[in-house]
């Protein structure tokens, strides 16, 4: 495997039974994916969630450039989500073909395929990696995100803490309504049941949560994000993700904003993501996410 896309070091690690957002089918093409429970968004049961979309577009790229790039070290610098359509419950199928496939920079595309239409489609450029560089350079710092406390176990089923403004970080949301800067820590699971989740995977199911982060109100998520664009200096490190927001803006019900995505180790990226006003239904992300 020349690409390296999988993580070393995993704490902790993850359960051989830990379920996962979809199954292997046993009928259709060998690619061919269900759905499972864990799978359901927020906006609708019969609707997939960004996460699984994510994560199923990242492992079609990754296994197929797992073999399909000839040599070097590469490492995947921009992941790119378009989410289009609606992902129903339903099976889902992939297709993913090399764009560039140059010295130091690759370019793949993959299609999320349901009843024989494609319903998201996902990029990821992917840069070899160099030696490291010697100057001094404006890193931006504002307000470094801290993980949560190693013994903070999260409760649910989603493998979730949670921090709302100062306050420490939480096994579960806060059940007030407000509207505070809000950080979560995601724990890795798998894109399919019986398989590892790889560090690309984990942080592009994590990057999703961007949208919930820089939209949770005091009205509860009233948007609905169309895409997302995570960039990384690295791959995540560890067992688990945090996202924070960095900056938002709305208006004319349109809203864009950044988020800071790290681990342990700090910030190894940024989320950017746009998202429009869902006057019809606002969801309510503590029953979502306690259910």
């Amino acid at each position: 495997m020349t690409t390296d896309l999988t993580r070393a070091g995993r704490e902790p690690a993850v359960e051989p039974n830990t379920p996962g957002y979809f199954e292997h089918s046993p009928f259709g093409p060998a690619n061919s994916l269900v759905p499972t429970d864990l799978a359901a968004g927020g906006w609708d049961d019969e609707q997939l969630r960004g996460m699984a979309v994510s994560a199923a577009l990242a492992r079609a790229i990754e296994t197929e450039a797992a073999t399909g790039i000839a040599s070097g070290d590469y490492l995947p610098t921009r992941w790119t989500v378009d989410l289009y359509r609606p992902t129903r419950d339903a099976p889902v199928s992939t297709n993913v073909q090399i764009v560039r496939a140059g010295r130091r920079l690759q370019l793949w595309d993959a299609h999320l395929i349901q009843s024989g239409e494609v319903v998201a489609r996902a990029n990821v450029v992917l840069l070899r990696s160099g030696d490291p560089t010697t100057g001094r350079v404006w890193g931006g710092a504002t307000e470094e995100p801290e993980p949560p406390p190693t013994s903070l176990l999260p409760v649910g089923r989603e493998g979730r803490l949670y921090r709302t403004g100062h306050a420490p970080w939480a096994a579960g949301p806060t059940r007030e309504p407000n509207d505070l800067r809000k950080q979560i820590w995601i724990l890795d699971r798998p894109t399919v049941t019986g398989e590892q989740c790889t560090a690309f995977q984990c942080a592009a199911a994590a990057a999703d949560v961007a949208s919930l982060v820089l939209n949770w109100g005091s009205a509860g998520l009233e948007f609905i994000n169309a895409d997302l664009s995570l960039h990384l200096c690295r791959l995540p490190e560890g067992g688990a993700v945090g996202v924070a927001p960095i900056k938002r803006l709305e208006g004319q019900g349109v809203m864009s904003g950044v988020t800071a995505i790290f681990d342990r180790r700090g910030e190894f990226g940024t989320v950017t993501i746009a998202a429009l006003a869902n006057s019809r239904k606002t969801v309510d992300p503590v029953l979502f996410l306690t259910r």
